[in-house]
């Protein structure tokens, strides 16, 4: 092990590699399967919420799930090592897109 590194915990083959983003929901954990090289963004509910915004990551995790369209990340089902889920609140597992942060990115539209 690298000196001042954390060994990464492993969980079936799932690895913990970085968080990627949070907003006010929670966060956004990158995790890697070592053995399938499979990789999926899993987003974690804030456990401090009111009981009307639980109700809305609810309901956000129900809207993901049913969603399938080519321009929208879509929702997976999550690992089910990695599915310890607390309080009731979901999970969210979505495709991993690399390409970072949409906000950040600048472009034009020509209409």
């Amino acid at each position: 092990m690298e000196y001042g590194r954390e060994r990464k915990k492993s969980r079936e083959g799932w690895v913990e590699e970085r968080c990627i983003g949070s907003g006010g929901f929670g966060t956004v954990t990158l995790y890697e399967n070592k053995i399938t090289k499979q990789q999926i963004a899993l987003k974690r509910c804030r456990m401090d919420l009111n009981a009307q915004n639980k109700k809305l990551w609810r309901q956000e995790v129900d809207i993901m799930k049913r969603l399938d369209h080519p321009n929208l990340v879509s929702a997976k089902d999550v690992p089910a090592p990695l599915d310890v889920s607390v309080d009731e609140l979901p999970l969210l597992a979505m495709e991993f897109c690399s390409g970072g942060d949409l906000r950040k990115v600048s472009y034009s539209m020509t209409f």
